[in-house]
Parts: structure tokens; sequence; C-alpha cells
């Protein structure tokens, strides 16, 4: 069995032997209003495959996916984007006020 072998201590002539310089991949995510959700949820439901919105509106099929499955379940409001940096309720209150 060649995979039990103990390692021999020889490089591999095709791994670098220098690390890679840190290249930035970051790709921002595209943001779709909820009326192009809708819409591709409307043409899911026209026929239109997953594949085929998918390449109209711009993005992966497995968001298409999402889309429907959260338009089934919540409506037209699931399409809405969620709060995701929410202080949390002013109280009013404030330092040396005192009602």
């Amino acid at each position: 069995m060649a995979f039990w072998r103990r390692k021999t201590g020889k490089k591999n002539p095709l791994q670098p032997t220098h690390p890679s310089p840190s290249i930035d991949t970051h790709i921002p995510r595209k943001l779709f209003p909820p009326e192009v959700k809708l819409q591709a949820v409307k043409a899911l439901e026209a026929g239109m495959s997953t594949r085929e919105v998918s390449e109209v509106v711009g993005c992966v099929t497995s968001t298409v996916t999402a889309w429907a499955r959260a338009h089934g379940k919540g409506g037209l409001e699931s399409l809405f984007r969620k709060p995701t940096n929410v202080a949390g309720p002013d109280l009013g209150h404030s330092e040396g006020k005192h009602d």
C-alpha cells in the first residue's frame, strides 16, 4: 500500500518552495433590490429554468433558488434585506438628563 509508506523528505517538484504572495481575491457581493428578486421568482413560476433566470439576473442558480424558497415561505417581505448592523433601540437616556 503506497499511501502507507513513510515520507522520505523529498520535496514535490511541482509544489513551489516559497509561499505565494497574498492576493486580495475578495469579490464584493452583489446586492439585488426586492423588485429584481420578485421578478426572478415570477419568471420561475412562469416556467423559466433556474439557470435561465440566474443568467438574466447575473447571479448563481443557488441564489435564485434561495429567493424562490424564501418567497414561498414568507412572501414578498422575505425578499427584503434584513438589517445586519442594528445598534438597538434608542431609549432616550443620555448623561445628565433625568425626567
